[in-house]
């Protein structure tokens, strides 16, 4: 009775959160950071032309943050209403500093309550151009004291807008254990939109003078991971500055379009405006120089976006992430995830002829047989004749997208698919694929084909319920699929017979029902029964998996 009860109880908080008013994000985000630099008279025409060349470029988002280390910002009321004017105005999103609250501002009720009745009581058209309340860059984890108050107050006043903070990258810490705590700390709840971030978002600048900073995937993993199905949003690089290279087209590309594959939902560049001279850094000019111009690689840039904002972003917005696979493990990188390197169980792709080819899969939400694959090139240099081998009779025809600029990136272009009998595979070859850029296939597999392909871990899954492993008993690995009949958290553990936990394998909220799998791998488990152990909206399930000797 008592356990009963219990289980009641956490329906009705789950019931609640779903009912929770959120942040949800409707379209790929590009924004700056060192926003538009705007005058200090506020002279109206030269800002807005300030915003305009941002809007131009295909910039969507302003994160609120100006170089306030060499002159002094004003971040008065009367200044923010000017700045969501001329944002509004230009048709930009932003997301407000404000220093009763940016950087490490002590909580406390008078401050709030200020705060409250200001940003509540603007006008309809400056709430709709809010985005969200820009707390802290870069913070450390004992920096959360003061910043996860803000949070729980703007996600309780606000919660349709995001409190946004961006976290530091792997390479800020000693070791990833720490880095795992640090995460944990901003990132952990469950019920992220009603208590902790809603947006996770980092920067990580790979390209060094001397090399690269081997932890790059590993970090966008680590990322998705503990994002627990909220949007992730990435910063590129764009000047020189101490350690770091100047980046040219393929590396602006290469930062751009690898997270995509990991089912990230924005870009922020790291700087839209060059930062002051008197910088102890030495910055190289960014997208606009000292002088106010559009520099080379701000049209680089304009062209990346135009491929984020008509292709990538909107197919990202109309599928589900399925899975992120390495054809092999990259030079200079640390090894990836086993269950990231393209393998015979991987969904869809059998095979890809290049072993610098990146993978990300997503479904169609609308379509279950429609799959989009992005293949990115982590070479810095053009790669020529990519064959891509799909599992059985695979689709009759793909459209292709590419990000290189000698094509139009909205336009696509159809590529042949041939099946090979013996094989019992269809392929398609990519003529090309540029230095870090990126080439989205969009095909509609036949229903069929898809259930044969499956049909031999599908075998001993279609016998019992919805949560079911198979082989079953395991040597080595097993591949369990469970299924959601409504969106919501996924809790699925696996235990001993004593009921330790011996492994988590889901702990992360799903946006959209339907069929799942995650694998589990045994090969260090002794040998004995288990019990794999899901909590979902719909209750309690549990499978045994006995381990067979190796």
């Amino acid at each position: 009775m008592k356990i009963k009860s219990i289980f009641i109880l956490i329906l009705i908080v789950l019931n609640t959160y779903s009912a929770f008013a959120q942040f949800l994000q409707k379209e790929f985000i590009i924004g700056t950071y060192l926003d538009p630099a705007l005058t200090s008279n506020r002279n109206r025409k030269a800002d807005s032309l300030a915003l305009v060349m941002a809007q131009e470029a295909g910039f969507n988002l302003l994160t609120g943050y100006r170089d306030d280390n060499y002159k002094k910002i004003d971040r008065s009321e009367e200044e923010i209403k000017y700045q969501l004017d001329l944002a509004t105005q230009v048709g930009l999103k932003m997301i407000v500093a404000d220093d009763r609250f940016f950087h490490l501002k002590p909580f406390n009720h008078i401050v709030s309550e200020s705060v409250k009745k200001f940003y509540l009581g603007l006008n309809e058209k400056y709430r709709n151009t809010i985005y969200g309340y820009r707390l802290m860059d870069e913070p450390a984890a004992t920096d959360s004291a003061w910043i996860l108050p803000w949070v729980r107050f703007f996600n309780k006043i606000d919660p349709e807008k995001i409190s946004y903070v961006n976290l530091l990258p792997v390479y800020g810490f000693n070791n990833p254990k720490i880095y795992d705590e640090y995460l944990k700390t901003y990132l952990s709840d469950l019920f992220p939109s009603k208590n902790q971030l809603g947006v996770v978002s980092y920067d990580f600048y790979p390209f060094l003078k001397h090399g690269v900073r081997s932890d790059y995937f590993y970090n966008l993993e680590q990322l998705r991971i503990h994002a627990k199905g909220r949007p992730i949003w990435y910063y590129p690089n764009i000047s020189k500055h101490l350690d770091y290279i100047e980046p040219d087209e393929s590396h602006l590309k290469f930062e751009s379009f690898c997270p995509l594959a990991y089912g990230a939902k924005g870009i922020i560049y790291f700087t839209y405006e060059s930062v002051p001279k008197q910088s102890p850094y030495n910055y190289a000019d960014a997208l606009i120089s000292r002088q106010g111009l559009p520099t080379k690689k701000y049209y680089i840039v304009k062209k990346i976006n135009t491929f984020l904002r008509e292709v990538a972003g909107p197919v990202i917005f109309k599928s589900n992430y399925i899975g992120t696979y390495h054809v092999s493990n990259t030079a200079g990188f640390s090894q990836n995830p086993s269950y990231q390197l393209l393998n015979p169980n991987s969904p869809i792709i059998s095979h890809i002829s290049n072993n610098n080819i990146l993978t990300g899969l997503f479904q169609d939400i609308n379509e279950e047989t429609k799959f989009y694959i992005f293949l990115i090139n982590k070479n810095l240099v053009p790669i020529n004749n990519v064959d891509i081998y799909f599992k059985g009779v695979g689709p009759s025809s793909l459209k292709k997208f590419s990000s290189d600029f000698k094509d139009n990136p909205s336009q696509s272009k159809g590529l042949e698919v041939n099946y090979l009998s013996k094989l019992d595979k269809s392929t398609a070859n990519i003529n090309r694929v540029e230095g870090g850029g990126m080439v989205i296939l969009e095909g509609t597999f036949p229903a069929n084909q898809l259930t044969a392909s499956r049909a031999i871990v599908n075998k001993g899954l279609n016998e019992a319920g919805p949560l079911k492993a198979y082989p079953n008993p395991v040597r080595d690995k097993t591949l369990i699929r469970y299924n959601l009949t409504q969106p919501g958290p996924v809790k699925m553990i696996l235990t001993n017979v004593l009921g330790q936990e011996v492994q988590t394998l889901v702990d992360e909220v799903k946006d959209v029902r339907g069929e799942y799998f995650v694998n589990l791998h045994t090969s260090k488990l002794a040998v004995g029964v288990y019990n794999c152990i899901m909590v979902t909206q719909d209750g309690k399930q549990t499978t045994k998996i006995i381990k067979m000797p190796d």
